[in-house]
């Protein structure tokens, strides 16, 4: 009687659920069905969560700056799903989607070896260099442990994980084998937000190259051939002016003016005007 009264007790509270790891950069807040589950941890290589809810959850990455990415992701029950998420890259300008990773599998004696790729490096423990965030295509690898080198030209196709191995005996590379990866997902920043306006190009770098963290632009129109009235929003009204500061050194801008000001839930909003020194060509 007592055992059929606790099996009935466990399929009454049995709730199914699966595991979640998210693969991302430390520091960026993960929401699941729109409650945070607290940030990201490099020793965590990102967010593992061993109890979700079986069943399709909206999944929301925010990075420090702001910017916000959102997927849909089917948990199943008792198994693990890996989200694989890309919010800045490795390198510098934004990361694909397609893109895949090249780790090692070094025997050496030495502690720690540097990976260089396309005359980028990263050094660390000989068990487990890798790099994330590397596009589809040949690219031109190089492993250096102490006294010891091989190089040599690896194809890496996309969304894959590439293993290779070097031989410092010939100085060569291997690759030992390759596997798909789940696609990663990459997060928009304010850069992309402004590279895609429809306004001329000089333009868009200017802006740019004058961002600062917490920035975040919210329309913009022309005004003549010379000026753009636009809209941000920074967390700060100091976090405003160092933008407009660092505008009114870009070269192409002869002169930055506010049209209006003012506070909002989360920061403030400003309207401004950016004068350029020569006039728009598309």
């Amino acid at each position: 009687m007592l055992h059929a009264f606790l099996s009935i007790l466990m399929i009454v509270t049995y709730q199914p659920a699966g595991a979640l790891h998210i693969v991302i950069e430390p520091g960026n807040e993960v929401l699941i069905d729109g409650r945070s589950a607290g940030f990201t941890t490099e020793a965590a290589s990102g967010m593992l969560l061993d109890r979700v809810a079986a069943g399709e959850h909206d999944i929301v990455i925010k990075t420090p700056s702001g910017a916000k990415t959102s997927v849909k992701v089917r948990i199943a029950d008792g198994e693990m799903t890996t989200l694989n998420i890309s919010s800045i890259g490795l390198r510098a300008g934004r990361a694909r989607g397609s893109d895949s990773t090249i780790e090692t599998d070094i025997v050496t004696d030495s502690r720690r070896c540097t990976l260089s790729w396309d005359g980028t490096s990263i050094s660390g423990d000989a068990d487990g260099l890798k790099v994330e965030h590397v596009a589809a295509g040949t690219h031109t690898v190089t492993i250096i442990c102490g006294q010891r080198l091989a190089s040599g030209e690896i194809k890496v196709p996309a969304n894959a994980i590439v293993t290779i191995a070097p031989d410092f005996a010939t100085g060569t590379l291997r690759v030992e084998r390759e596997r798909e990866r789940s696609a990663m997902i990459s997060v928009p920043t304010p850069t992309d937000d402004i590279m895609q306006l429809d306004i001329p190009l000089v333009w868009r770098r200017a802006i740019a190259n004058a961002l600062v963290s917490g920035i975040h632009i919210e329309g913009t129109h022309r005004n003549g051939d010379d000026e753009l009235v636009a809209t941000f929003t920074a967390p700060a009204w100091d976090v405003m002016e160092d933008f407009v500061l660092a505008l009114r050194h870009q070269n192409e801008v002869r002169g930055v003016d506010f049209l209006r000001s003012g506070p909002i839930a989360n920061g403030i909003r400003a309207r401004v005007v950016i004068t350029f020194r020569m006039p728009s060509t598309t």
